[in-house]
């Protein structure tokens, strides 16, 4: 009879270690999602500095949203925002080989970016938002969708995903 007991309260207590297993996996991926968020935030913030020319004069209150895709390798940036920059994501010039213009370079940089975190980030939207000032600053949001885990595994159902959005403000 204290077998039984002694192995009920083992078998217990290695289903609780298991679901605290489970959990810390599990906050341990979401913490790296948004560690790459903020990466890649960051890139963008350094490709904005780094090409004055174009972005401290495009219009104020830019609202750019792209999201990234892939095509048989081919990183494709989809504009979900405003349509006057469908001919920034058009640009397919290598900006590594030759001299661009600075709205050329932009859209180089932009595909770089990409291809370089598509993996990490195969359904995410970016956002840059140029806010008007006397000094241009700039808002770059990722957004991304997180599957939930269940008692029994990753729950794919829409309900229980959970939308999140890693934000910055940059000045140029």
């Amino acid at each position: 009879m204290e077998i039984l007991i002694a192995l009920l309260v083992v078998s217990v207590s290695l289903l609780g270690h298991a679901g605290l297993t489970s959990m810390a996996v599990d906050s341990t991926q979401t913490a790296n999602i948004h560690g790459i968020a903020a990466y890649q935030a960051s890139g963008i913030s350094t490709l904005i500095r780094c090409n004055p020319g174009y972005w401290k004069n495009i219009k104020d209150d830019l609202s750019f949203k792209f999201k990234l895709g892939n095509n048989n390798g081919v990183v494709q940036l989809t504009n979900l925002g405003d349509q006057s920059y469908d001919s920034l994501l058009a640009s397919n010039k290598i900006c590594t080989s030759s001299i661009c213009t600075p709205e050329q370079q932009a859209a180089f940089d932009l595909r770089a970016w990409g291809k370089n975190h598509i993996d990490n980030f195969p359904e995410g939207i970016v956002s840059i938002e140029k806010i008007a000032g006397a000094r241009p600053l700039f808002q770059i949001s990722m957004s991304w969708t997180e599957k939930q885990m269940s008692a029994v595994g990753v729950d794919n159902s829409s309900a229980d995903n959970l939308n999140k959005t890693y934000q910055i403000r940059i000045e140029a």
